[in-house]
């Protein structure tokens, strides 16, 4: 019995669109366009610098989340690009997914290794936390989506 864990076609759409505003609320609060919005959040690991009145740790902070909201959206957003069917999905595009998972699992394995030898001290730490969360699932979906588009283009163009 053969089980498809893919999301519908909707969920590709929205993810586009989750990823243009996510993006754009990153970018615009990295360039201080929009104020940042602060708050009161809950930390699993207590705030060194952060103590309450009878100077414990606490684990309630205060923080902007204007970037936990954007790259919950990108995450969210790619996630959604990466595993929605595609309309015309058949067995042929099963084996696409596959041959592009193999694919990115090198390009990925070969970057990782790149970065980790040439980037060093603060870069390599915001390289780490920003970047290689959802790097896998981008190049995931920039190699599926151009082999798609190539293959589509391929056997259309004949």
């Amino acid at each position: 019995m053969k089980k498809n864990y893919l999301l519908k076609p909707l969920f590709g759409k929205v993810g586009w669109w989750l990823l243009f505003i996510g993006a754009l609320l990153l970018v615009l609060t990295l360039n201080e366009v929009i104020p940042d919005i602060h708050t009161t959040v809950f930390s699993i690991i207590p705030s060194l610098i952060s103590r309450d009145e009878f100077g414990s740790r606490c684990f309630l902070i205060n923080n902007t989340i204007n970037d936990e909201v954007g790259t919950v959206m990108i995450m969210l957003a790619l996630f959604f690009i990466a595993f929605s069917k595609e309309k015309d999905e058949d067995e042929f595009t099963d084996a696409l997914r596959l041959r592009s998972w193999y694919l990115t699992g090198i390009i990925y394995t070969i970057m990782y290794i790149a970065c980790d030898l040439l980037i060093y001290e603060i870069a390599y730490l915001d390289y780490v936390m920003f970047i290689q969360g959802g790097l896998f699932i981008l190049i995931y979906i920039i190699v599926f989506k151009s082999k798609l588009f190539y293959s589509r283009y391929k056997y259309d163009g004949q």
